[in-house]
């Protein structure tokens, strides 16, 4: 349990990613030993495969998933639902952040400007 709170608490869910990595590749070591009765050397060979196979296709699978369900897409979806919101008359009722709990608000918030409109 203890493991588990410190794996939630620091290294998150890259933590518990490696964790289930180290469980699937030691399973399926004992997998392909025993049932398929490959010799260690082969079924090394055969996880290692299956590990790079899996950390290669992740870097065209998330430019994919980029392309048809990135940010471009989520920003259409959003714009095309609010489409028939009313701006407000008074330019501060658009601030979401109070400005007294800022730091610095004259940094964090731009002046409004009819250009955008």
């Amino acid at each position: 349990l203890a493991l588990l709170i410190w794996l939630r608490n620091c290294a998150g869910t890259a933590g518990f990613e490696n964790m289930a990595t180290v469980a699937l590749v030691s399973n399926l070591v004992t997998y392909l030993t025993q049932v398929m009765h490959f010799d260690i050397s082969d079924a090394a060979n055969q996880v290692t495969n299956f590990l790079g196979t899996g950390y290669i296709l992740s870097i065209p699978i998330a430019a994919i998933a980029d392309m048809y369900t990135g940010r471009p897409k989520s920003v259409y979806v959003v714009a095309f639902r609010n489409r028939n919101l009313q701006l407000p008359e008074d330019p501060e009722e658009l601030y979401e952040i109070n400005r007294d709990m800022e730091a610095a608000p004259e940094t964090e918030f731009l002046p409004h400007r009819d250009f955008y409109k």
